[in-house]
């Protein structure tokens, strides 16, 4: 079971560095290059 354990302990840390990488990202929205429209109206479908 201790295995188990240290890989969801693991687990979390890697998610809380992933939010903390997010978080910043969001910060900072011009970091990234803008999407194109096509890949933009693909993820509103899928959305709706």
């Amino acid at each position: 079971m201790p295995e188990i354990t240290e890989s969801t302990t693991a687990g979390r840390r890697r998610l809380r560095v992933l939010g903390d990488q997010i978080a910043r990202d969001l910060r900072r929205p011009r970091r990234r290059p803008p999407q194109p429209p096509s890949t933009a109206a693909r993820r509103s479908q899928d959305r709706a």
